[in-house]
C-alpha cells in the first residue's frame, strides 16, 4: 500500500511536472542549450517547495508564535471568516462554511459556550460565488444551539485589516475591553499584527486564540518525505503568503 501511495506521489502533480522538468533539463544539459542552468534552478526551487518537511518548516514557523491558552477571560470571542460558499445546500440552509472557516467557527462556538459571553462573526461576500460568511456563520451557530442573543455579525469584512476594524469598532462600542481573536494558527500572526494595530490607544485588548493546526509539532522523516505532493505546496503556498503579509503589514 505504501509503495503504490509513493508511485502515485511521482504520477500526479506536482511530481510529475517535477520529472518533466527534470527530464528536459537533462536533456538541456546534454545539448548544452542556453537556459539549462534556470530551467535546473526553477525544477530545484519546485521540487524543495513540493516537499512535507519545507512546508513543515515554514507552517509550524508561524503556528508556534501563539500557543492556545489553557484558562482564557474575554468578553467577547471574535470568529475571522475563512470562506463560504453559495448555492449548496447546508443542512437547515443555503450557502456553506469552507472546512477551514467551520474549523474556527466550532471553536468560536465551544469557546462561547465555556464562557457565556457574545461571540461575532466577521466576514463578508468577498467573490461573485461566495457566500456572506457571517450570515451562514450566524445559521449555523444557531443549529448548534447558541442564543442568537449572543450573536453578532460583521457582514462588511472583506480581508483580515477589514475584520480587526470591524470587531474592534464593534467592540468599543458595546463596552467590551477584551476579546478573544480566533482564527487559524497559520494565520493569527498576521491576524494580531492587524488587531493591535486597530486596538491602539481604544482601550480594547486582542487575547490570540489559535486553532486549525495544519502540521505537527514534529518534522518525522520517511521515503514520503522526498516525494513532491500537492499538499505540502499548497501549505508552503499558503505559509508563504502570510510571511509576504505580515512584511508588507510591518514596512508599509
Amino acid at each position: 500500500m505504501y509503495i503504490l501511495k509513493f508511485i502515485l506521489l511521482w504520477l500526479l502533480p506536482p511530481g510529475c511536472i517535477v520529472l518533466l522538468l527534470t527530464a528536459l533539463t537533462a536533456y538541456l544539459f546534454n545539448r548544452r542549450a542556453r537556459g539549462r542552468q534556470a530551467l535546473a534552478l526553477i525544477t530545484l526551487v519546485l521540487y524543495l517547495l513540493s516537499l512535507m518537511p519545507v512546508a513543515q518548516l515554514l507552517t509550524s514557523g508561524l503556528e508556534r508564535q501563539y500557543t492556545q491558552p489553557v484558562h482564557i477571560n474575554a468578553d467577547a470571542i471574535a470568529v475571522l471568516g475563512g470562506g463560504a460558499v453559495s448555492g449548496v445546500p447546508d443542512v437547515n440552509g443555503e450557502g456553506a462554511i469552507t472546512a477551514v472557516g467551520m474549523n474556527r467557527l466550532i471553536t468560536g462556538a465551544r469557546l462561547q459556550r465555556m464562557l457565556n459571553v457574545p461571540i461575532i462573526v466577521s466576514g463578508g461576500k468577498v467573490f461573485a460565488d461566495s457566500a456572506v460568511e457571517a450570515e451562514v456563520s450566524k445559521r449555523v451557530l444557531i443549529s448548534l444551539g447558541l442564543d442568537e442573543k449572543m450573536i453578532y455579525t460583521d457582514a462588511e469584512a472583506l480581508n483580515t485589516k477589514q475584520n480587526a476594524q470591524n470587531i474592534i469598532a464593534a467592540c468599543r462600542n458595546e463596552g467590551w475591553q477584551r476579546v478573544a481573536v480566533v482564527t487559524s494558527a497559520l494565520h493569527l500572526p498576521r491576524a494580531m499584527q492587524n488587531f493591535e494595530a486597530a486596538a491602539a490607544a481604544t482601550g480594547v485588548e486582542p487575547v490570540p486564540y489559535p486553532c486549525d493546526y495544519l502540521v505537527s509539532g514534529e518534522v518525522y522523516i520517511s521515503a514520503f518525505s522526498f516525494a513532491p505532493q500537492a499538499y505540502a505546496l499548497d501549505l508552503t503556498a499558503m505559509a508563504l503568503k502570510e510571511y509576504l503579509a505580515l512584511l508588507y503589514g510591518k514596512f508599509l
